[in-house]
């Protein structure tokens, strides 16, 4: 049985979260260059994958640590290698900064 907790549950997370922010948004683009899907379609999943995200990260609140650490250094290390743009980023940080700050107004 694979061990999910501990400093390996975390570097196990990290590791997934960093290769699947490649991966996505990698396989994404090339779909919308080949015309396969359009730009609009790409827009919604991106959206639709950070709703996803921000109630994964509810539901887990045992390792969504370290798979929200994996999640923001793939963002960083995409913006860094210039793969998605700074309005990018202040989407995918600014939508689950926005539920949090909703939801701790509601408690």
């Amino acid at each position: 049985m694979p061990d999910f907790f501990g400093p390996k549950g975390v570097f196990n997370e990290i590791a997934g979260g960093f290769l699947l922010g490649l991966a996505v948004p990698s396989i994404s683009v090339i779909f919308v260059n080949m015309g396969v899907i359009s730009r609009y379609h790409l827009m919604i999943f991106n959206l639709l994958s950070t709703i996803g995200s921000i109630g994964l990260i509810q539901d887990m609140p045992y390792w969504g640590l370290g798979y929200l650490l994996g999640w923001a250094f793939s963002l960083y290390m995409l913006y860094v290698s210039g793969w998605i743009a700074i309005l990018e980023i202040m989407v995918y940080f600014g939508v689950p900064f926005v539920v949090f700050m909703v939801e701790e107004g509601m408690k």
